[in-house]
Protein backbone atom coordinates (compact mmCIF):
# COMPACT_ATOMS: atom_id res chain seq x y z
CA UNK A 1 0.00 0.00 0.00
CA UNK A 2 1.85 2.92 -0.89
CA UNK A 3 1.90 5.30 1.93
CA UNK A 4 1.61 8.49 0.07
CA UNK A 5 -0.85 11.53 0.33
CA UNK A 6 -3.63 11.33 -2.46
CA UNK A 7 -3.59 15.14 -3.95
CA UNK A 8 -6.46 16.89 -3.72
CA UNK A 9 -8.90 18.81 -5.70
CA UNK A 10 -7.49 22.04 -4.15
CA UNK A 11 -3.62 21.42 -4.51
CA UNK A 12 -4.29 20.84 -8.53
CA UNK A 13 -6.23 23.69 -8.77
CA UNK A 14 -3.15 25.86 -7.43
CA UNK A 15 -0.90 24.31 -9.19
CA UNK A 16 -2.64 25.52 -11.98
CA UNK A 17 -3.27 28.98 -11.02
CA UNK A 18 0.72 28.95 -10.22
CA UNK A 19 1.54 27.77 -14.09
CA UNK A 20 -0.99 30.62 -15.08
CA UNK A 21 0.90 32.73 -13.50
CA UNK A 22 4.34 31.34 -14.53
CA UNK A 23 3.57 33.04 -17.99
CA UNK A 24 2.01 35.71 -18.67
CA UNK A 25 -0.43 35.68 -21.05
CA UNK A 26 -0.85 36.88 -25.33
CA UNK A 27 -3.20 39.30 -24.13
CA UNK A 28 -0.64 40.95 -21.33
CA UNK A 29 1.90 41.11 -23.80
CA UNK A 30 -0.36 42.94 -26.36
CA UNK A 31 -1.26 45.22 -24.07
CA UNK A 32 2.64 46.07 -23.39
CA UNK A 33 3.24 46.68 -26.84
CA UNK A 34 2.56 50.48 -27.03
CA UNK A 35 4.60 51.19 -24.39
CA UNK A 36 7.46 49.48 -25.58
CA UNK A 37 6.84 51.10 -28.58
CA UNK A 38 6.81 54.52 -27.01
CA UNK A 39 10.25 53.60 -25.33
CA UNK A 40 11.85 53.07 -28.82
CA UNK A 41 10.60 56.12 -30.17
CA UNK A 42 11.89 58.29 -27.44
CA UNK A 43 15.22 56.46 -27.99
CA UNK A 44 15.32 57.16 -31.90
CA UNK A 45 14.33 60.88 -32.17
CA UNK A 46 17.08 60.87 -29.21
CA UNK A 47 19.50 59.31 -31.44
CA UNK A 48 18.40 61.72 -34.44
CA UNK A 49 18.14 64.78 -33.01
CA UNK A 50 20.28 65.42 -29.58
CA UNK A 51 23.89 65.94 -29.81
CA UNK A 52 26.61 63.72 -29.96
CA UNK A 53 30.14 62.70 -30.58
CA UNK A 54 30.97 63.65 -26.98
CA UNK A 55 34.00 61.93 -24.99
CA UNK A 56 33.96 59.29 -22.28
CA UNK A 57 33.96 61.71 -19.62
CA UNK A 58 31.23 63.79 -20.75
CA UNK A 59 27.52 63.82 -19.46
CA UNK A 60 26.40 64.13 -22.78
CA UNK A 61 27.70 60.64 -23.85
CA UNK A 62 26.04 58.96 -21.18
CA UNK A 63 22.71 60.75 -20.89
CA UNK A 64 22.35 61.19 -24.95
CA UNK A 65 24.26 57.74 -26.27
CA UNK A 66 24.63 54.93 -23.74
CA UNK A 67 21.74 55.33 -21.51
CA UNK A 68 19.35 55.19 -24.54
CA UNK A 69 21.26 52.89 -25.90
CA UNK A 70 21.44 50.48 -22.71
CA UNK A 71 17.87 51.21 -22.59
CA UNK A 72 17.17 49.88 -26.54
CA UNK A 73 18.61 46.68 -25.74
CA UNK A 74 17.35 45.94 -22.33
CA UNK A 75 13.57 46.33 -24.06
CA UNK A 76 14.60 44.00 -27.09
CA UNK A 77 15.74 41.48 -24.57
CA UNK A 78 12.82 41.69 -22.36
CA UNK A 79 10.43 41.02 -25.28
CA UNK A 80 12.49 38.18 -26.53
CA UNK A 81 12.65 36.74 -23.12
CA UNK A 82 8.78 37.70 -22.24
CA UNK A 83 7.40 33.97 -21.68
CA UNK A 84 10.22 32.71 -19.95
CA UNK A 85 11.68 35.47 -17.66
CA UNK A 86 8.67 37.62 -17.59
CA UNK A 87 10.76 39.89 -15.38
CA UNK A 88 13.53 41.19 -16.96
CA UNK A 89 10.39 42.83 -19.38
CA UNK A 90 9.00 43.67 -16.19
CA UNK A 91 12.21 45.19 -14.60
CA UNK A 92 12.86 47.42 -17.74
CA UNK A 93 9.61 49.25 -18.01
CA UNK A 94 10.11 49.50 -14.22
CA UNK A 95 13.65 51.33 -14.31
CA UNK A 96 11.86 53.27 -17.34
CA UNK A 97 8.88 54.78 -15.36
CA UNK A 98 10.97 55.52 -11.88
CA UNK A 99 13.68 57.05 -14.49
CA UNK A 100 10.75 59.72 -16.05
CA UNK A 101 9.07 60.25 -12.37
CA UNK A 102 12.91 60.87 -10.65
CA UNK A 103 13.54 63.01 -13.95
CA UNK A 104 10.45 65.26 -13.15
CA UNK A 105 11.19 65.66 -10.05
CA UNK A 106 14.79 66.90 -10.63
CA UNK A 107 13.32 69.06 -13.20
CA UNK A 108 11.14 70.94 -10.98
CA UNK A 109 14.14 71.42 -8.29
CA UNK A 110 16.73 72.88 -10.71
CA UNK A 111 15.10 74.40 -12.95
CA UNK A 112 12.27 75.74 -11.70
CA UNK A 113 12.76 79.42 -12.29
CA UNK A 114 12.43 78.54 -16.48
CA UNK A 115 9.78 76.46 -16.08
CA UNK A 116 7.58 75.18 -13.16
CA UNK A 117 5.61 73.42 -15.54
CA UNK A 118 8.54 71.18 -17.32
CA UNK A 119 7.81 68.51 -14.84
CA UNK A 120 4.57 67.63 -15.75
CA UNK A 121 5.63 65.96 -19.50
CA UNK A 122 8.30 63.33 -17.35
CA UNK A 123 5.36 62.85 -14.83
CA UNK A 124 2.89 61.60 -17.41
CA UNK A 125 5.66 59.42 -19.17
CA UNK A 126 6.64 57.99 -15.94
CA UNK A 127 3.11 56.80 -15.33
CA UNK A 128 2.38 55.14 -18.35
CA UNK A 129 5.65 53.41 -19.02
CA UNK A 130 4.73 52.20 -15.36
CA UNK A 131 1.80 50.55 -16.45
CA UNK A 132 2.95 47.29 -17.68
CA UNK A 133 4.80 46.75 -14.65
CA UNK A 134 1.07 47.00 -13.52
CA UNK A 135 -0.14 44.51 -16.05
CA UNK A 136 2.89 41.83 -15.45
CA UNK A 137 2.83 42.01 -11.68
CA UNK A 138 1.75 38.33 -11.36
CA UNK A 139 4.24 37.00 -13.17
CA UNK A 140 6.41 34.42 -11.36
CA UNK A 141 8.81 33.93 -10.14
CA UNK A 142 8.85 36.88 -8.09
CA UNK A 143 11.82 38.55 -7.62
CA UNK A 144 13.05 39.61 -3.73
CA UNK A 145 13.30 43.40 -2.43
CA UNK A 146 16.58 43.65 -2.88
CA UNK A 147 16.73 43.38 -6.65
CA UNK A 148 14.26 45.86 -6.79
CA UNK A 149 16.16 48.27 -4.98
CA UNK A 150 18.94 48.12 -6.98
CA UNK A 151 16.45 48.88 -10.31
CA UNK A 152 15.22 51.54 -8.13
CA UNK A 153 18.93 53.04 -7.16
CA UNK A 154 19.56 52.79 -11.52
CA UNK A 155 16.24 54.55 -12.30
CA UNK A 156 17.52 57.60 -9.94
CA UNK A 157 21.16 57.41 -11.16
CA UNK A 158 19.71 57.54 -15.00
CA UNK A 159 17.41 60.18 -14.20
CA UNK A 160 20.17 62.36 -12.72
CA UNK A 161 22.40 61.60 -14.66
CA UNK A 162 19.69 63.24 -17.61
CA UNK A 163 18.56 66.18 -16.16
CA UNK A 164 22.53 67.32 -14.97
CA UNK A 165 23.67 66.73 -18.40
CA UNK A 166 20.72 69.73 -19.71
CA UNK A 167 22.34 71.99 -16.76
CA UNK A 168 25.11 74.51 -18.34
CA UNK A 169 28.76 73.85 -17.68
CA UNK A 170 30.37 76.38 -15.46
CA UNK A 171 31.43 79.69 -16.98
CA UNK A 172 34.83 79.17 -18.51
CA UNK A 173 36.09 82.54 -20.37
CA UNK A 174 38.25 84.65 -19.41
CA UNK A 175 38.20 87.52 -18.87
CA UNK A 176 41.10 90.61 -19.20
CA UNK A 177 42.73 92.63 -16.89
CA UNK A 178 42.01 95.76 -18.44
CA UNK A 179 39.63 98.55 -16.89
CA UNK A 180 37.42 100.59 -18.59
CA UNK A 181 38.32 104.07 -20.17
CA UNK A 182 38.20 107.12 -17.96
CA UNK A 183 34.51 107.85 -17.56
CA UNK A 184 33.29 110.40 -19.21
CA UNK A 185 30.17 113.03 -18.54
CA UNK A 186 26.95 112.12 -19.41
CA UNK A 187 26.69 114.84 -22.12
CA UNK A 188 23.95 113.26 -24.49
CA UNK A 189 20.16 114.51 -24.32
CA UNK A 190 16.99 113.36 -24.26
CA UNK A 191 17.67 109.07 -25.82
CA UNK A 192 15.31 107.48 -28.24
CA UNK A 193 14.33 103.58 -28.04
CA UNK A 194 15.05 102.14 -31.19
CA UNK A 195 15.89 98.91 -33.58
CA UNK A 196 19.42 99.44 -34.99
CA UNK A 197 18.87 97.81 -38.21
CA UNK A 198 21.19 99.51 -40.47
CA UNK A 199 24.29 98.03 -38.72
CA UNK A 200 22.95 94.79 -37.93
CA UNK A 201 21.03 93.81 -40.58
CA UNK A 202 23.87 90.70 -41.63
CA UNK A 203 21.94 89.02 -38.31
CA UNK A 204 19.12 86.85 -38.32
CA UNK A 205 16.04 89.23 -36.97
CA UNK A 206 15.99 87.51 -33.42
CA UNK A 207 20.00 88.45 -33.11
CA UNK A 208 19.32 92.23 -33.53
CA UNK A 209 19.74 94.24 -30.23
CA UNK A 210 18.09 97.27 -29.53
CA UNK A 211 19.90 100.33 -29.06
CA UNK A 212 18.52 103.76 -27.38
CA UNK A 213 20.56 106.48 -28.59
CA UNK A 214 19.59 109.88 -29.46
CA UNK A 215 20.46 112.12 -32.71
CA UNK A 216 24.19 112.07 -32.41
CA UNK A 217 26.25 114.08 -34.43
CA UNK A 218 28.14 111.65 -36.81
CA UNK A 219 31.73 111.03 -37.27
CA UNK A 220 34.16 109.65 -39.93
CA UNK A 221 35.03 106.82 -37.68
CA UNK A 222 31.31 106.39 -35.89
CA UNK A 223 28.19 107.73 -36.87
CA UNK A 224 26.92 107.65 -33.56
CA UNK A 225 25.98 103.78 -33.04
CA UNK A 226 29.58 102.33 -32.16
CA UNK A 227 30.41 100.40 -35.74
CA UNK A 228 32.87 101.60 -37.48
CA UNK A 229 32.30 101.58 -41.05
CA UNK A 230 34.72 101.68 -44.54
CA UNK A 231 33.11 102.65 -48.06
CA UNK A 232 36.07 102.34 -50.65
CA UNK A 233 35.93 101.97 -54.60
CA UNK A 234 34.90 97.86 -54.96
CA UNK A 235 33.94 96.96 -51.29
CA UNK A 236 32.21 98.38 -47.64
CA UNK A 237 33.20 97.03 -44.39
CA UNK A 238 30.91 97.34 -40.86
CA UNK A 239 32.71 96.43 -37.49
CA UNK A 240 30.62 96.27 -34.89
CA UNK A 241 32.85 95.75 -31.37
CA UNK A 242 29.98 95.57 -28.67
CA UNK A 243 29.92 92.55 -26.44
CA UNK A 244 25.65 91.49 -26.54
CA UNK A 245 24.16 88.64 -25.07
CA UNK A 246 20.64 86.97 -26.82
CA UNK A 247 18.55 84.15 -25.14
CA UNK A 248 19.45 83.72 -21.80
CA UNK A 249 18.92 81.49 -19.01
CA UNK A 250 18.29 82.08 -15.08
CA UNK A 251 19.31 78.62 -14.17
CA UNK A 252 21.42 77.13 -16.78
CA UNK A 253 18.55 75.07 -18.44
CA UNK A 254 17.74 75.61 -22.35
CA UNK A 255 16.41 78.48 -23.81
CA UNK A 256 13.85 76.79 -25.55
CA UNK A 257 11.54 75.96 -22.88
CA UNK A 258 12.15 79.30 -20.50
CA UNK A 259 8.92 81.54 -19.77
CA UNK A 260 10.77 84.46 -20.38
CA UNK A 261 13.91 85.02 -22.60
CA UNK A 262 15.51 88.06 -22.87
CA UNK A 263 16.34 87.94 -26.29
CA UNK A 264 18.57 91.52 -26.91
CA UNK A 265 21.20 93.59 -24.79
CA UNK A 266 19.42 96.79 -24.34
CA UNK A 267 22.07 99.33 -24.60
CA UNK A 268 22.10 103.19 -24.05
CA UNK A 269 24.44 105.69 -25.33
CA UNK A 270 25.34 107.96 -22.78
CA UNK A 271 28.76 109.99 -23.49
CA UNK A 272 30.31 110.97 -26.20
CA UNK A 273 33.33 112.72 -27.17
CA UNK A 274 35.00 113.48 -30.43
CA UNK A 275 38.39 114.29 -31.49
CA UNK A 276 40.13 115.25 -35.20
CA UNK A 277 41.42 111.22 -35.21
CA UNK A 278 39.42 109.74 -32.69
CA UNK A 279 36.03 108.84 -31.14
CA UNK A 280 34.98 108.01 -27.08
CA UNK A 281 31.97 106.31 -26.44
CA UNK A 282 30.11 104.45 -23.10
CA UNK A 283 27.15 103.12 -23.02
CA UNK A 284 25.13 101.48 -20.14
CA UNK A 285 23.99 98.73 -20.65
CA UNK A 286 21.23 95.85 -19.27
CA UNK A 287 24.47 93.57 -18.81
CA UNK A 288 27.47 96.27 -17.22
CA UNK A 289 29.29 99.79 -18.41
CA UNK A 290 30.88 99.83 -21.68
CA UNK A 291 33.54 102.14 -22.94
CA UNK A 292 34.58 102.08 -26.62
CA UNK A 293 37.85 104.16 -28.22
CA UNK A 294 38.15 104.53 -32.15
CA UNK A 295 41.45 105.47 -33.63
CA UNK A 296 42.73 106.57 -36.70
CA UNK A 297 46.28 106.63 -37.78
CA UNK A 298 46.93 110.40 -39.87
CA UNK A 299 49.74 108.72 -41.57
CA UNK A 300 49.22 104.91 -42.65
CA UNK A 301 44.83 105.49 -42.21
CA UNK A 302 44.77 102.10 -40.22
CA UNK A 303 42.33 102.05 -37.67
CA UNK A 304 42.46 100.43 -33.91
CA UNK A 305 39.04 99.90 -32.04
CA UNK A 306 39.03 99.49 -28.26
CA UNK A 307 36.19 98.99 -26.61
CA UNK A 308 36.00 97.30 -22.89
CA UNK A 309 33.00 95.54 -21.45
CA UNK A 310 32.60 95.42 -17.59
CA UNK A 311 30.37 92.69 -16.85
CA UNK A 312 28.52 92.73 -13.67
CA UNK A 313 26.99 89.69 -13.25
CA UNK A 314 27.56 85.73 -14.34
CA UNK A 315 25.39 85.52 -17.65
CA UNK A 316 24.20 81.72 -19.19
CA UNK A 317 23.60 82.66 -22.78
CA UNK A 318 22.80 80.23 -25.63
CA UNK A 319 23.97 83.24 -28.15
CA UNK A 320 26.34 86.28 -27.56
CA UNK A 321 28.33 88.13 -30.16
CA UNK A 322 31.71 89.34 -29.14
CA UNK A 323 31.96 90.99 -32.64
CA UNK A 324 30.08 91.43 -36.13
CA UNK A 325 32.15 92.02 -39.25
CA UNK A 326 30.17 92.40 -42.67
CA UNK A 327 31.96 92.42 -46.09
CA UNK A 328 30.12 93.72 -49.14
CA UNK A 329 31.71 93.86 -52.55
CA UNK A 330 30.37 96.10 -55.00
CA UNK A 331 30.83 95.85 -58.46
CA UNK A 332 33.18 98.39 -60.54
CA UNK A 333 33.45 98.81 -64.14
CA UNK A 334 36.82 97.00 -63.97
CA UNK A 335 35.44 93.77 -63.36
CA UNK A 336 36.61 91.48 -65.27
CA UNK A 337 33.82 88.49 -64.30
CA UNK A 338 30.21 88.78 -63.95
CA UNK A 339 30.15 86.62 -60.71
CA UNK A 340 33.20 87.37 -58.46
CA UNK A 341 33.76 84.97 -55.62
CA UNK A 342 34.12 86.84 -51.81
CA UNK A 343 36.38 84.56 -49.52
CA UNK A 344 37.87 85.11 -46.13
CA UNK A 345 41.69 84.04 -44.78
CA UNK A 346 42.38 83.43 -41.76
CA UNK A 347 46.27 84.16 -40.46
CA UNK A 348 47.10 80.77 -39.17
CA UNK A 349 46.25 78.93 -42.12
CA UNK A 350 47.74 80.95 -44.70
CA UNK A 351 47.30 81.03 -48.29
CA UNK A 352 44.44 79.17 -47.78
CA UNK A 353 41.32 81.55 -48.35
CA UNK A 354 37.66 80.18 -47.74
CA UNK A 355 34.79 80.25 -49.81
CA UNK A 356 31.59 81.11 -48.01
CA UNK A 357 28.18 80.03 -49.27
CA UNK A 358 24.83 80.34 -48.01
CA UNK A 359 24.15 77.73 -45.06
CA UNK A 360 20.33 76.48 -44.22
CA UNK A 361 18.94 76.11 -40.23
CA UNK A 362 18.31 73.40 -38.74
CA UNK A 363 19.40 71.12 -41.87
CA UNK A 364 20.44 71.59 -45.25
CA UNK A 365 23.28 73.08 -46.69
CA UNK A 366 26.05 73.26 -44.11
CA UNK A 367 27.62 75.88 -42.46
CA UNK A 368 31.24 76.85 -42.14
CA UNK A 369 32.67 78.29 -39.14
CA UNK A 370 36.34 78.23 -37.22
CA UNK A 371 37.42 77.88 -33.48
CA UNK A 372 39.96 77.27 -31.29
CA UNK A 373 40.64 74.52 -29.30
CA UNK A 374 42.21 73.69 -25.83
CA UNK A 375 45.78 72.34 -27.47
CA UNK A 376 45.84 75.70 -29.10
CA UNK A 377 44.87 74.65 -32.65
CA UNK A 378 43.06 76.50 -35.30
CA UNK A 379 40.38 74.90 -37.33
CA UNK A 380 38.01 76.11 -40.00
CA UNK A 381 35.71 73.37 -40.76
CA UNK A 382 32.32 72.86 -42.60
CA UNK A 383 29.31 70.71 -41.35
CA UNK A 384 27.59 67.59 -42.33
CA UNK A 385 23.85 69.75 -42.28
CA UNK A 386 23.17 73.47 -41.11
CA UNK A 387 25.44 73.24 -38.14
CA UNK A 388 25.42 70.24 -37.35
CA UNK A 389 28.04 67.56 -37.10
CA UNK A 390 30.15 65.56 -37.99
CA UNK A 391 32.72 68.41 -39.62
CA UNK A 392 35.22 68.57 -41.90
CA UNK A 393 37.95 70.00 -41.43
CA UNK A 394 38.91 72.80 -44.80
CA UNK A 395 42.45 74.00 -42.78
CA UNK A 396 44.05 73.67 -39.43
CA UNK A 397 47.21 75.98 -37.95
CA UNK A 398 48.48 76.67 -34.75
CA UNK A 399 46.76 79.86 -32.85
CA UNK A 400 48.54 80.26 -28.97
CA UNK A 401 46.61 81.90 -26.07
CA UNK A 402 46.98 85.55 -26.66
CA UNK A 403 48.36 85.15 -29.82
CA UNK A 404 46.04 87.90 -32.26
CA UNK A 405 43.65 86.42 -35.05
CA UNK A 406 43.67 88.26 -38.61
CA UNK A 407 41.16 87.92 -40.53
CA UNK A 408 41.58 88.52 -44.41
CA UNK A 409 38.70 89.40 -46.88
CA UNK A 410 39.02 89.18 -50.36
CA UNK A 411 37.69 90.47 -53.40
CA UNK A 412 37.99 87.98 -56.36
CA UNK A 413 42.64 87.17 -55.72
CA UNK A 414 43.47 89.92 -53.99
CA UNK A 415 43.05 91.09 -49.84
CA UNK A 416 41.26 94.21 -49.85
CA UNK A 417 41.16 94.69 -46.26
CA UNK A 418 41.79 93.15 -42.67
CA UNK A 419 40.66 93.01 -39.19
CA UNK A 420 43.02 91.34 -36.62
CA UNK A 421 41.26 90.46 -33.01
CA UNK A 422 44.17 91.14 -30.67
CA UNK A 423 42.46 89.90 -27.44
CA UNK A 424 40.19 87.23 -28.65
CA UNK A 425 42.65 84.04 -28.43
CA UNK A 426 43.02 85.20 -25.17
CA UNK A 427 39.38 85.43 -23.43
CA UNK A 428 37.83 82.78 -25.45
CA UNK A 429 36.48 79.39 -23.68
CA UNK A 430 37.91 76.40 -24.88
CA UNK A 431 35.74 73.69 -22.85
CA UNK A 432 33.37 71.38 -25.14
CA UNK A 433 30.01 73.14 -26.83
CA UNK A 434 27.13 71.08 -25.15
CA UNK A 435 25.52 71.07 -28.36
CA UNK A 436 28.34 70.88 -31.02
CA UNK A 437 29.95 67.78 -29.57
CA UNK A 438 32.79 66.21 -32.13
CA UNK A 439 35.51 68.01 -30.10
CA UNK A 440 34.47 71.46 -30.82
CA UNK A 441 34.74 74.02 -28.32
CA UNK A 442 32.54 77.02 -27.08
CA UNK A 443 33.84 80.03 -29.29
CA UNK A 444 33.36 79.98 -32.62
CA UNK A 445 33.32 82.42 -36.06
CA UNK A 446 30.51 81.36 -37.71
CA UNK A 447 30.64 82.62 -41.72
CA UNK A 448 27.34 83.43 -43.23
CA UNK A 449 26.85 84.13 -46.72
CA UNK A 450 23.77 87.29 -46.83
CA UNK A 451 23.93 87.75 -50.50
CA UNK A 452 25.99 87.19 -53.70
CA UNK A 453 28.48 89.96 -53.05
CA UNK A 454 27.79 90.16 -49.05
CA UNK A 455 29.13 88.07 -46.24
CA UNK A 456 29.30 88.34 -42.51
CA UNK A 457 31.91 86.60 -39.96
CA UNK A 458 30.16 86.43 -36.20
CA UNK A 459 32.50 86.00 -33.60
CA UNK A 460 31.85 85.00 -30.02
CA UNK A 461 34.16 83.80 -26.94
CA UNK A 462 31.35 81.30 -25.65
CA UNK A 463 27.70 80.53 -27.32
CA UNK A 464 26.16 77.29 -28.35
CA UNK A 465 24.88 78.85 -31.81
CA UNK A 466 26.61 75.70 -33.37
CA UNK A 467 24.75 71.83 -32.99
CA UNK A 468 21.80 70.50 -31.75
CA UNK A 469 19.72 71.95 -29.02
CA UNK A 470 19.07 75.30 -27.17
CA UNK A 471 21.88 74.93 -24.12
CA UNK A 472 23.46 77.84 -22.44
CA UNK A 473 26.99 78.48 -21.78
CA UNK A 474 28.24 80.74 -19.21
CA UNK A 475 30.82 83.99 -19.25
CA UNK A 476 32.48 84.98 -16.31
CA UNK A 477 31.83 88.41 -14.57
CA UNK A 478 34.75 90.57 -15.60
CA UNK A 479 36.12 93.62 -18.21
CA UNK A 480 36.22 92.14 -21.51
CA UNK A 481 38.66 94.06 -24.18
CA UNK A 482 38.01 93.91 -27.42
CA UNK A 483 41.44 95.60 -29.63
CA UNK A 484 40.42 95.43 -33.28
CA UNK A 485 42.98 96.38 -36.02
CA UNK A 486 41.39 97.58 -39.47
CA UNK A 487 43.76 98.13 -42.50
CA UNK A 488 42.45 98.47 -46.16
Amino acid sequence: MDGGVKPSAGNTAAEGSHNVAASPSWAMCALCIPFGLLLLALVRIGFDKLPRGFGFGHWRLWSFEILPAALALCLLAGVALWRRRPFVLRGVFFVAGLTFLATSVLLLALFRASNPYLAAGPAVLGLATLTPVALLRRARPERPRLTWSVLAAIAVASAFVLVWSLRAPDASTLPSDAALHRPLPENLGPLVLRRDDAHTSMLPEQTRRRTARPAVTPHPLDEGDGVFRVREDGFSLDVDPHLRFQSRSEDRFWTAFAWHVQHATDAELIARRLGTHEVEAQWRTSDGLETTFVSRNAESNDVRIDARFDLAHEVFTHLSTWTNIRFERNAVASDPRENPNTRVGFSPCAETPIEVFVADYPEGRPVRFAYMTEDERFLVVEATTGEKGPFETLCEGRLRRGDPLTIEFYRDDAVVASTTLIDFSAQASTEPSPTAGWGVPQNALQLMRLSDDALAVHVTLAATGIGRGWDTVGWTPGVYQNRIDVSY
